[in-house]
């Protein structure tokens, strides 16, 4: 059995998405980062949910890190199972249907902005939530809303990051599927 090069192989994981898809792909050199650990450690206290997809080597340049298309098209699909809750998620430390609510909240938000997306110039300019502002005690009032009345309604701030890529890419079509 060969073990990987670990001075040479990064984590590979999805940021701030739901089970259902993501977007936002990391990848942290092992060794630099202290181990799974110290990546975990800083990836669940700047997240919203984050997964492992696995690991991959690299070949570091004057310009750090690169990472092949095709090893990163071969990483596997997230378990929905495998996700876990970030420090950033206004519903960590909540109960199961104030983490339904935000999730559901993100969804929906991400699939509008998805219907922003168009192509131009033969590239995919894309849009997704960088963050969505609302605070763990305004999730717990619509729990209970929805809980006694049935209904509840507020508004919610949100900054959008636009990104672009080409539509040939092999990793990003597997991720965003």
């Amino acid at each position: 059995m060969q073990f990987p090069n670990f001075a040479a192989c990064a984590g590979v994981y999805l940021l701030n998405e739901s089970a259902e898809g993501g977007h936002s792909l990391a990848s942290k050199p092992i060794h630099a980062a202290g181990g799974i650990y110290g990546i975990e450690m800083g990836l669940r206290r700047d997240s919203y949910w984050f997964v492992r997809l696995g690991t991959i080597e690299g070949r570091k340049s004057a310009l750090g890190w690169s990472y092949t298309d095709e090893a990163l098209a071969a990483l596997p699909v997230a378990d929905p199972d495998t996700w876990q809750l970030g420090q950033r998620n206004p519903s960590f430390k909540r109960g199961e249907l104030e983490r339904q609510i935000f999730q559901s909240l993100f969804q929906s938000l991400s699939a509008f902005l998805k219907s922003w997306n168009h192509e131009e110039d033969e590239l995919i300019s894309a849009y997704t939530p960088k963050e969505i502002r609302i605070s763990p005690d305004r999730i717990s009032s619509i729990a209970s809303a929805l809980t006694s009345i049935g209904r509840a309604q507020d508004v919610v701030d949100i900054t959008v990051l636009k990104y672009w890529y080409d539509p040939e890419w092999k990793s990003h079509g597997q991720q965003m599927t």
